[in-house]
């Protein structure tokens, strides 16, 4: 009887691994069709099925009871790669379609879209750490910073002019989606918190997603997750979490 339990508890709580493993299985094959392939379509895809499985594996361990601490570090390692690396190299790519496109040499500057991991691995050990976020957000989740670079990178594959991403913007964008991450910043979450009425700013965030999707097509997610901020200054006043916040809130928070 004891062996049957321990056997049921072993088998919950390997479920939602599953879909972590996958998680990060997803961020690693994006890698390998950017870095190997070029493709950035199927690497955009990858991180898009990563962000699905990021969002399920929190939901199913909290279904099953077997929310761990096992499952939330594995969770932070996934996300420094599907939402970290994936989105550092979506950058380098579209410096080298701009040298492709214009015969130019960006040279030493390529190797700042590297900081974009750096600074997501900050924001994940901090988010784990942290006891202020709980029901809202201190700085930009990194599945937002990846969505930006995931839309832009499929804008310049659907046919955007390299005047959209040469150097010096696609540069001073990492260099803002990294300060974003680590700042200050108080963002309510698009996730409702129990017993808690959701945040006016997440039908905001909706809304202008859905009518920029009929105009700007995937402009639209860089242009919502830089809106996020300031919705965020605009409508939301965070209250004071109390617990224990960061991963101990819950396995998976989109951080």
């Amino acid at each position: 009887m004891v062996f049957n339990t321990q056997s049921n508890l072993r088998l919950r709580q390997a479920i939602p691994n599953l879909f972590t493993a996958g998680n990060l299985f997803c961020g690693m094959l994006g890698l390998v069709f950017l870095l190997s392939e070029h493709r950035i379509a199927l690497a955009a895809a990858c991180m898009g099925v990563a962000l699905l499985l990021d969002v399920f594996d929190g939901l199913v361990a909290r279904l099953l009871g077997v929310d761990g601490d096992f499952g939330k570090q594995l969770d932070s390692l996934a996300d420094a790669v599907s939402f970290g690396a994936l989105p550092a190299a979506l950058a380098w790519e579209l410096l080298l379609r701009w040298e492709t496109a214009t015969g130019n040499s960006v040279g030493f500057w390529r190797y700042g879209t590297l900081l974009i991991a750096v600074f997501a691995a900050l924001r994940l050990a901090k988010f784990n750490i942290d006891p202020g976020q709980k029901t809202h957000f201190i700085g930009l989740p990194t599945p937002a910073m990846a969505a930006f670079f995931g839309g832009w990178g499929m804008a310049v594959e659907s046919g955007a002019s390299a005047a959209w991403h040469q150097p010096t913007l696609v540069w001073l964008a990492s260099v803002f989606m990294c300060f974003l991450m680590v700042s200050p910043l108080p963002l309510f979450s698009l996730k409702r918190s129990p017993g808690k009425p959701p945040s006016p700013g997440i039908g905001i965030v909706l809304g202008l997603g859905l009518l920029g999707a009929g105009f700007l097509h995937w402009w639209t997610l860089p242009l919502v997750v830089v809106l996020y901020p300031l919705i965020s200054l605009a409508v939301f006043r965070p209250v004071a979490d109390t617990g224990q916040g960061g991963k101990n809130a819950g396995r998976n928070a989109h951080h």
